[in-house]
Parts: structure tokens; C-alpha cells; sequence
């Protein structure tokens, strides 16, 4: 029966029950406590009970007990009389951890948690119930304050157009919207630990692994990785992880968002087919080319071989293409995307006059034109050193240093210890070569200074934007 009051003159301390003691014990409690008796009546409340209710004495009838303070469920439905915790404890029960909500005399909502729990004598026979009980309100605001937010970022996490889930330490706990259209499956399908058979089992150790570095340390982390949809198709996902901490800071789980990522990988997967492609043509092409200069050079020595014409012309001839090849060989090394002016210099002096040759100058890439216009010049300025410059006597030296001048390029080619030198008194097929091929071929300029301690060639050419 539910709890009825009764003055508290008349409290029954008999059958040996030393009540003022308890009482003196009970009212010390932080938590309000209510007793009642047997027949349901209530024969103590301490202060903590009365602060709680907002009165310093009970004095209300079973009848007008949810009246007169408005208990409700935490729904705001009437709270019966019969089932509060203190009336069904009286009927032998033990209730746990039931709330419900107040409003006090003065207006005051409040909820409240108690326990009640029925008592009996040394014989077993039931005397009666207690009930403790708290304010409650404060965790059950932050209860539906957590809650809201749950709503909410449920809401915005369906509304999102990837795939967004939830981990605790049971697996996937949340799965929106996104992420069953995208797997084809219903939600309920891709919660706890379902998703690891949706992923190729060859992706599934390192997931495995990073995720497990994550949890120890509290990072983000994100992956790769083959997923297979209901109707049997596998695409690639990218997903990222982001940790969800308690309040201690200790991982909860994670927040994870994920991006079909299966057209950037097939494009990807085709470009790098097209640029294996392209090197192959490319390689043939090189090959083919360089076969077409050994075509050119074997049928220059067999036309010159026997139409009278000059060993040097020949020589000359042989040189430049050469030269020629050695240009196109270091381009080939780059995809005809440049070469650098030190290689093309070892490739072109360099391999007659290594030990009489000296190179200074910074790192510079030249555009595959001016690139094989250069080793036409040079080779041109290394053939006529031997013949009549510094190289033609066995202490002379070849100096070769260039600098960057704004857009430009300075090249020096500088000779000494050679015989003494004289202007020509005719413009020969190399001097006409260097000049013109500069001008016309790199837009260029180059000036022959013979002195007679060395010829100096200074060649000054515009850079593309990309040298």
C-alpha cells in the first residue's frame, strides 16, 4: 500500500526499535531518507528528505501525496502513488535507481533518484521500508544535454553526403545514412565489428595495425583500403580517423568520415599505364634516332670514302654528329626534358682533354634546343683547339666557366698556354656555325676574341623561364 503520514508525536518506537538513536544516525545522512511501516505509514523523514521536498515536515495524505508535490515521471506523466519506490518496497520490493521528477511548494523542479528496499526483524518479518533518495537534477541535465548533441550530430551526420561512423570498444556503434547507401546495406548491417568482412583481406592488417597504434596514443589516423558492396563490386575508399576522449583524456573511440576514392585510383592506375606507354614509345623512339645517326655516319665514311674528299672534312664531319649524339644521349637519360651544362660539357670536351680541362660554374638545366646548339658550339671550340689553340701543344688548358646574368646564361670559354694566336684571315665553317646557330637556334650571341696568349669565346644566350 502506498505510504501514509502520520504525526510525529505518534512515531511507533516500540518492539525494542531505539528510533531516536536511528534517527540521531539517519539525520547525519547527506541523502534524504523516508521510512515507513508495515502498513504503509511514514514514521520518519530526516531534513535532507524535507530540504529536498521543500517543506520541514511531511504531513500529507497517500491521497494527496502526488498532488500536493506534482510527482511525474521524467516523461511529465502522473506518477502514480502505487508505484513510487517507497510504497512498492512496503510491498516487499527492492527497487533500484529509479527517478522521477518534483516540483516543490515553491515551484522548483527538481529530479530525483532513490533506492528502497524493504527491512525486517530478527525473526524475518518484514516491519516496514526505506527509501534514500537525492537530487538528481544536475546529471540528468547533462544526461539530456548529451543526449541533444547525440541528436544532433546524428542529424548532421545523415545529412552529410560521406560516409560518417562511430567506434567505442565494441566496434562501430553509429553508421549515417551515407554509408549504408554507399555499402548497399541497412545500418544494422554495418554496426559492431561487420566491417572488417566488407574489407579486402588484404588491406585488413594494416588498418589493424594502425588503428591499434592510435588507440595508445590518442592520434588520428587514416587509411586506404578495397571495400566491397552488396552487389559485389569492390571500390577504394580513403577514410580518416579522428579520437573521441573522455573526460580523463583516455580514447573512447573514434569518429570516422570516408571518400570513394575508386576514379582518382583507376585514373591514377591509367596515367601511370599512359606514362609506361610513353616511355616505351619514347625509348623506341630514342633507340631509332640513335640508330639513324649511325645510319648517317656509316653512309657519310662510305660517300666520302670514295668521292675524294678530304680526311679532315670527313673528321670534321664525323665530330659534329659526335657531338650531336652525345647531346642527344644525355637528353635521352631525361626524357628530353633537359640536360644539365656540366654533363653536357664532360660529354662534349671533357672525353678528349679531361686532364687539361677546367669546369666551374652552378647548376643550370638547359632546354633540350639550346642544349644541342651548345654542344655543336663547343665541339666546334674543342676542334679548333686541337688544331691550332691551346690543346695542339701539350701544356696548354682549356678553361670552361659560366654564370647566371638575370634571364640569361654567360658562358667563357677561355684557352692558354698554347701557341700565340693570330685572328684567321678567313671565317671558317665553324666560326660561321657558332655564330649563326646561336643567333638563329637559342637567340644568342657569341664573340671570338683571338689574343695571342689564347682565343677567349664568350657566348651569352636567354634562358626559357623552365632553365
Amino acid at each position: 500500500m502506498p505510504p501514509t503520514q502520520q504525526p510525529a508525536a505518534s512515531l511507533d518506537r516500540s518492539a525494542g526499535t531505539d528510533w531516536l538513536g536511528a534517527a540521531s544516525v539517519l539525520e547525519q545522512m547527506p541523502d534524504g531518507v523516508i521510512v515507513a511501516d508495515v502498513e504503509g505509514r511514514i514514521v520518519f523523514v530526516n531534513e535532507a528528505a524535507e530540504r529536498l521536498h521543500g517543506v520541514r515536515e511531511l504531513g500529507v495524505a497517500p491521497d494527496r501525496y502526488a498532488e500536493a508535490y506534482s510527482l511525474s515521471t521524467l516523461a511529465g506523466d502522473p506518477f502514480p502513488a502505487a508505484e513510487l519506490p517507497l510504497a512498492r518496497a512496503v510491498r516487499g520490493e527492492t527497487v533500484s535507481e529509479a527517478r522521477w521528477r518534483i516540483r516543490r511548494p515553491d515551484g522548483q523542479e527538481l529530479v530525483a533518484i532513490g533506492n528502497a528496499r524493504p527491512f525486517y526483524d530478527a525473526a524475518g518479518v518484514q516491519q516496514g521500508a526505506i527509501l534514500t533518495l537525492r537530487d538528481d537534477s544536475p546529471r540528468h541535465a547533462a544526461e539530456l544535454a548529451l543526449a541533444e548533441s547525440e541528436v544532433r550530430f546524428r542529424t548532421i551526420a545523415d545529412c552529410a553526403p560521406a560516409p560518417v561512423w562511430v567506434t567505442g570498444p565494441n566496434g562501430v556503434e553509429f553508421a549515417n545514412r551515407a554509408y549504408s547507401e554507399f555499402a548497399l546495406r541497412p545500418v544494422e548491417e554495418l554496426l559492431g565489428h561487420a566491417w572488417i568482412g566488407l574489407v579486402h583481406p588484404d588491406d585488413i592488417p594494416p588498418i589493424l595495425a594502425l588503428r591499434e597504434q592510435a588507440w595508445k596514443t590518442g592520434s588520428s589516423y587514416g587509411w586506404e583500403a578495397r571495400f566491397r558492396r552488396s552487389d559485389g563490386q569492390w571500390l577504394w575508399i580513403r577514410a580518416n580517423c579522428a579520437p573521441r576522449l573522455g573526460p580523463d583524456g583516455s580514447v573512447q573511440g573514434y569518429v570516422g568520415m570516408a571518400l570513394d576514392i575508386t576514379e582518382s585510383r583507376r585514373a591514377e592506375a591509367e596515367l601511370r599505364d599512359s606514362e609506361r606507354h610513353l616511355r616505351l614509345m619514347v625509348d623506341e623512339l630514342n633507340h631509332r634516332v640513335k640508330n639513324t645517326l649511325a645510319i648517317v655516319q656509316g653512309l657519310a665514311q662510305q660517300s666520302f670514302r670514295g668521292g675524294g674528299v678530304a680526311a679532315d672534312v670527313r673528321a670534321g664531319f664525323e665530330g659534329r654528329l659526335a657531338a650531336l649524339a652525345a647531346a642527344h644521349d644525355l637528353l635521352t637519360r631525361r626524357n628530353w626534358e633537359g640536360a644539365e651544362l656540366r654533363d653536357l660539357v664532360v660529354a662534349v670536351v671533357a672525353a678528349h682533354c679531361r686532364e687539361r680541362l677546367e669546369i666551374e660554374g652552378p647548376p643550370l638545366r638547359l632546354s633540350p634546343k639550346l642544349a644541342v646548339t651548345l654542344a655543336l658550339a663547343l665541339h666546334e671550340l674543342c676542334t679548333n683547339a686541337f688544331k691550332y689553340g691551346a690543346l695542339s701543344e701539350p701544356g696548354g688548358r682549356v678553361s670552361v666557366t659560366w654564370r647566371r646574368e638575370g634571364d640569361g646564361l654567360a658562358l667563357r670559354w677561355q684557352e692558354c698556354g698554347g701557341p700565340s694566336v693570330a685572328p684567321p684571315s678567313r671565317r671558317g665553317f665553324g666560326t660561321r656555325m657558332i655564330e649563326r646557330a646561336l643567333a638563329s637556334e637559342a637567340g644568342g650571341r657569341a664573340g671570338l676574341d683571338f689574343r695571342p696568349e689564347g682565343l677567349i669565346c664568350e657566348i651569352e644566350v636567354d634562358l626559357p623561364p623552365q632553365a
